[in-house]
Protein backbone atom coordinates (compact mmCIF):
# COMPACT_ATOMS: atom_id res chain seq x y z
CA UNK A 1 0.00 0.00 0.00
CA UNK A 2 1.18 3.37 -1.05
CA UNK A 3 2.27 6.26 1.60
CA UNK A 4 -0.22 8.98 1.78
CA UNK A 5 0.74 12.02 -0.06
CA UNK A 6 1.96 14.86 2.91
CA UNK A 7 -1.49 17.13 2.42
CA UNK A 8 -3.71 13.72 3.48
CA UNK A 9 -4.15 13.92 7.13
CA UNK A 10 -5.31 11.06 9.39
CA UNK A 11 -8.72 12.31 11.15
CA UNK A 12 -10.68 10.94 13.66
CA UNK A 13 -10.47 7.88 15.86
CA UNK A 14 -7.15 7.21 13.68
CA UNK A 15 -5.47 10.34 14.60
CA UNK A 16 -6.55 10.25 18.40
CA UNK A 17 -5.49 6.41 18.65
CA UNK A 18 -1.48 7.88 17.51
CA UNK A 19 -2.06 10.63 19.99
CA UNK A 20 -2.39 8.69 22.75
CA UNK A 21 0.48 6.30 21.51
CA UNK A 22 2.46 9.50 21.84
CA UNK A 23 1.54 10.78 25.25
CA UNK A 24 1.98 7.12 26.64
CA UNK A 25 5.34 6.74 24.89
CA UNK A 26 6.29 9.95 26.14
CA UNK A 27 5.02 9.92 29.80
CA UNK A 28 2.31 12.55 29.89
CA UNK A 29 5.08 15.15 29.81
CA UNK A 30 6.16 17.97 27.50
CA UNK A 31 9.51 16.98 25.92
CA UNK A 32 10.05 20.64 24.73
CA UNK A 33 12.29 20.94 28.15
CA UNK A 34 12.42 17.44 29.14
CA UNK A 35 12.53 18.95 32.84
CA UNK A 36 11.16 16.09 35.02
CA UNK A 37 10.83 17.89 38.07
CA UNK A 38 7.55 19.75 36.98
CA UNK A 39 6.50 17.05 34.41
CA UNK A 40 3.12 16.40 35.74
CA UNK A 41 2.64 18.99 37.69
CA UNK A 42 1.76 21.42 35.02
CA UNK A 43 -1.96 21.59 34.35
CA UNK A 44 -1.82 22.44 31.23
CA UNK A 45 -3.30 21.15 27.93
CA UNK A 46 -0.94 18.60 26.24
CA UNK A 47 -0.95 18.54 22.05
CA UNK A 48 1.10 16.43 20.20
CA UNK A 49 3.73 18.40 17.54
CA UNK A 50 4.99 16.93 14.22
CA UNK A 51 8.73 17.52 14.25
CA UNK A 52 8.67 18.23 10.65
CA UNK A 53 5.50 19.91 9.36
CA UNK A 54 2.76 18.36 7.38
CA UNK A 55 3.30 20.81 5.21
CA UNK A 56 7.05 20.13 4.18
CA UNK A 57 6.27 16.38 3.95
CA UNK A 58 6.33 15.57 7.38
CA UNK A 59 4.25 12.09 8.57
CA UNK A 60 2.23 10.67 11.59
CA UNK A 61 4.61 8.71 12.25
CA UNK A 62 5.37 8.04 15.78
CA UNK A 63 9.23 9.20 14.96
CA UNK A 64 7.97 12.53 13.53
CA UNK A 65 5.54 13.26 16.87
CA UNK A 66 5.86 14.81 20.15
CA UNK A 67 4.09 15.77 23.34
CA UNK A 68 4.30 19.61 24.14
CA UNK A 69 2.44 21.76 26.40
CA UNK A 70 -0.19 23.83 24.88
CA UNK A 71 2.10 27.02 25.73
CA UNK A 72 5.63 24.87 24.33
CA UNK A 73 3.22 24.37 21.02
CA UNK A 74 2.02 27.87 20.60
CA UNK A 75 5.47 29.56 20.45
CA UNK A 76 6.56 26.75 17.67
CA UNK A 77 3.35 27.60 15.99
CA UNK A 78 2.96 31.81 16.91
CA UNK A 79 0.52 32.15 13.68
CA UNK A 80 -1.58 28.94 14.73
CA UNK A 81 -4.57 29.21 16.28
CA UNK A 82 -5.26 25.98 18.27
Amino acid sequence: MPKPSWSQRITGSEWERIRCQVLKRDNFCCQYLEDSEVCGEAEMPLHVHHILPKGRHGGDELSNLVTLYEEHHKEMHPKFDF
